[in-house]
């Protein structure tokens, strides 16, 4: 393979892996923010459990904040 040829094909595989990775950027930190708002969720409901309102109350707002389209 001639260096102009291997230039080319190394430039449009980084391209492709560029515009592949722009695509599944933005599903994946939705689904990491989704991840993150179930957590808080779970350690709002054990705070509700010990009746400790002002923790479960921050925990469950910092979940809305996260995923507001979540209702869990």
């Amino acid at each position: 393979m001639t260096t102009a040829l291997a230039g080319a094909v190394k430039a449009a595989l980084l391209l492709a892996l560029a515009t592949g990775g722009g695509f599944s950027a933005r599903p994946a930190y939705r689904e990491f923010k989704r991840w993150r708002a179930h957590g808080f969720a779970e350690d709002g409901e054990k705070f509700a459990a010990q009746n400790n309102w002002e923790q479960a109350f921050r925990k469950a707002q910092s979940a809305w904040k996260l995923s507001p389209q979540d209702m869990r």
